[in-house]
């Protein structure tokens, strides 16, 4: 049956997602596949757009997937997604990764790390949802989702 997401906290409560991963090089035949899953579907189904591919060492001939998502390629996906969506009200995650040497998100204040710090106030008054995991062994994850209203 067709997704229902519960408006208040934004969670899917029931129906079909489809998680698609971009691959580098890729973004036409993303494009491709929102075109199908849409033409198929319609917005009977959440499309869960992820741009988190992380090469394999081993790639040395495929110089083409020997690199990470670029943000225009995964821009030109989430606009492509929200021009083919009949939806009038879209659920938005956007997940940000990185393998570096991460961070205390204890020492993390109101004063320092500004940026982060706005966002979060700022999605809180759209009734959304930050979240930042951070370690020196995986690097850093920064989330955020708030409902979008076309």
């Amino acid at each position: 049956g067709d997704f229902k997401i519960d408006e208040r906290t934004g969670l899917m409560l029931s129906g079909v997602r489809v998680r698609h991963l971009v691959l580098p090089g890729h973004v036409k035949d993303s494009q491709k596949v929102i075109r199908y899953l849409y033409e198929t579907y319609g917005d009977r189904i959440m499309i869960s757009i992820m741009n988190q591919y992380t090469p394999p060492i081993d790639l040395e001939g495929y110089p083409e997937i020997k690199r990470r998502v670029t943000p225009r390629e995964y821009e030109k996906v989430i606009d492509y997604d929200l021009k083919e969506s009949s939806s009038n009200l879209k659920h938005i995650n956007v997940t940000v990764s990185d393998d570096g040497c991460g961070f205390d998100i204890n020492n993390l204040n109101d004063t320092a790390d500004l940026g982060l710090n706005i966002v979060k106030k700022r999605l809180e008054l759209y009734l959304g949802e930050f979240k930042i995991k951070s370690s020196s062994e995986f690097g850093t994850i920064v989330s955020y989702s708030y409902n979008y209203k076309q």
